[in-house]
């Protein structure tokens, strides 16, 4: 993942107080990130005259002088070092239609006049427009005189109808959008920029002079028109905001303005700018979890949550489970960014991120396959030849269902010898997960769809290896795996734990390198070949311990908060 080097700050809401000045913190961290090496801009909404007051402010107490400003949400981007102004403007003629609508709806409207603003005012109109100098108390204005004079750096239109605010939204976008830039940067005020021109303009305007890419910037912001900045941006600070768009967006969700600014820097870039690792991958049964409680123990907890929380790591639980089983576990460890959270499920047929809310890939077997995969295990199961044989299919499940607690259903073939298995295997797993399913014997084997695996239960650890080496040589085009000493797991071919965290890995813009991954059985091994830091037990089998490059000699409920304090 490339390191940052570009830092973009809005104003009112994140960078400064209620008392409108910066913290002795804010500051204090931006100069860290200065003297590291990285660029920081104020992009702003406000005037220049405004911004250029808390640039000055900002550069007394770094000692250093920033090279760009951005105000009115880029229609002015001040160059320090060229010592150059770029300026774009609202056409004159479409400033006064906006005027013109702005009095027939008595709406207050005020325009950033290049004449206005070099004299530190803003020209104001329409129904009791000084009452705004009750809310912008530091405003200096100035009454309209001249309609036809209103070429503007941004207009802004307020009214203290909402209902009325968002009619005029839809009738301006409606008649300009070929010509304009709207933004709701708050529930009552638009603001109106020229076409193009926004904070995502200015962000890639600075990109452009420091030769830096998107990947390298970061930006912090609070209100929708820091929207096209978040999109410029590869990492995203979004501070105490409830608006859905924005914290789709967002990489970090900061919950206080107080100190919005050092808390992102000191926390989350500064921090990780040299950090080794980026992403934790843990299998769950004989790795995270006690082998006989399934529980993961208080210590081990604090350790992911922490790690999670406050430095910034992402997690993903990758198992043979379904998802309802990963879910049931995550909550169990309280993490507060559960957007820092992963699921790779069914050994690696599907994965799912919880900030999005939704899968990023399922793999499944086709009804074809399935039918021609059942009737195979059926066969042998009637032969006697390994003993007893059951399977059950895991389905895609609807996270949706899993969040409403509807009971998810596990289809069976030999049901009574599934009941079996279960009740010799730890009381604290039936009672935490398969308790919570609903078991149904599967009466038809054709058309069955949204199959991510087939799991094999069998007598013994014999039979397993027999009946695994069996199908492989018969279905040499899928995935056959084992997970434990008693059962057998089909997936398809390009469906693995490796191949989800490669997966992640691209999606999240991390090297396999700087990865943990964690686990103890074969179904574990693509996974672990992949990572740069590998963890396993010495209780593990040859060929796994083979395949990882860190081994403990410890229980496997304590491995992961081992790996994290060793190789972290």
């Amino acid at each position: 993942m490339k390191k940052i080097k570009l830092i973009g700050i809005d104003l009112d809401g994140t960078l400064i107080s209620k008392f409108k000045k910066i913290s002795k913190k804010n500051a204090s961290s931006i100069k860290k990130a200065i003297d590291n090496g990285i660029s920081c801009a104020i992009i702003t909404g406000r005037s220049i005259v405004s911004s250029k007051k808390i640039k000055d402010e900002l550069d007394f107490k770094t000692q250093s002088i920033g090279r760009f400003l951005v105000s009115f949400n880029g229609s002015s981007i001040i160059d320090f070092y060229e010592n150059k102004t770029y300026e774009t403007f609202i056409d004159s003629k479409i400033a006064k239609e906006i005027h013109h609508l702005s009095l027939k709806w008595k709406l207050n409207s005020w325009y950033y006049t290049k004449e206005a603003t070099l004299n530190g005012a803003v020209e104001v109109e329409g129904y009791k427009p000084f009452l705004l100098t009750k809310i912008f108390k530091n405003l200096n204005l100035k009454k309209v005189t001249n309609p036809n004079k209103l070429s503007s750096y941004k207009i802004n239109i307020l009214s203290f109808s909402k209902r009325k605010i968002s009619n005029i939204y839809k009738l301006l976008t409606d008649k300009y959008k070929e010509k304009l830039n709207f933004s709701l940067s708050h529930k009552r005020l638009i603001e109106i920029t020229p076409k193009d021109i926004d904070k995502g303009y200015a962000i890639n305007f600075i990109q452009k002079k420091l030769n830096i890419l998107p990947d390298e910037t970061a930006y912090f912001g609070d209100s929708m028109n820091d929207y096209p900045a978040f999109k410029q941006s590869r990492v995203k600070f979004l501070v105490k905001s409830n608006k859905k768009a924005l914290i789709e967006q967002a990489t970090y969700i900061i919950d206080t303005k107080q100190d919005a600014a050092a808390y992102g820097i000191d926390k989350f870039i500064l921090n990780n700018q040299n950090k080794k690792v980026k992403l934790l991958a843990s299998d769950l049964d004989g790795t995270l979890l006690d082998n006989e409680l399934k529980i993961i123990l208080p210590e081990v907890k604090k350790a992911i949550k922490d790690n999670v929380d406050c430095s910034n790591l992402y997690f993903a639980i990758a198992t043979g489970r379904n998802l309802d089983d990963i879910d049931l576990i995550l909550n169990s460890i309280d993490i507060k960014n559960k957007y820092r959270l992963f699921a790779i499920s069914n050994n690696g047929s599907s994965l799912y991120d919880y900030k999005t809310n939704s899968y990023l890939f399922n793999n499944t077997l086709k009804p074809l396959e399935v039918y021609k995969l059942t009737l195979e295990i059926i066969k042998i199961h009637k032969t006697q030849k390994y003993g007893k044989i059951a399977f059950y299919l895991h389905l895609i499940q609807d996270p949706q269902q899993i969040k409403n607690k509807i009971v998810q259903k596990l289809y069976c073939y030999n049901l009574p010898f599934v009941k079996e298995r279960l009740s010799k295997m730890s009381p604290n797993m039936i009672k935490h997960s398969w308790a919570k399913k609903e078991f149904v014997e599967i009466k038809s084997y054709k058309n069955i769809k949204d199959v991510n695996k087939i799991v094999l239960f069998t007598q013994s650890q014999e039979s397993s290896q027999e009946i695994r080496d069996y199908l492989v040589k018969t279905f040499p085009s899928f995935n056959i795996t084992c997970s434990s000493k008693l059962n057998v797991e089909i997936n398809t071919n390009n469906s693995s734990k490796g191949h989800a965290l490669n997966f992640l890995c691209k999606y999240l813009d991390i090297s396999p390198n700087e990865t943990i991954a964690v686990g103890d059985e074969e179904n574990d091994i693509s996974m672990l070949k992949l990572s740069g830091h590998s963890v396993t037990l010495s209780t593990s089998k040859e060929i796994v311990v083979k395949s990882a490059k860190h081994c403990f000699d410890l229980p496997p409920s304590k491995i992961v908060k081992k790996a994290l304090e060793e190789i972290k």
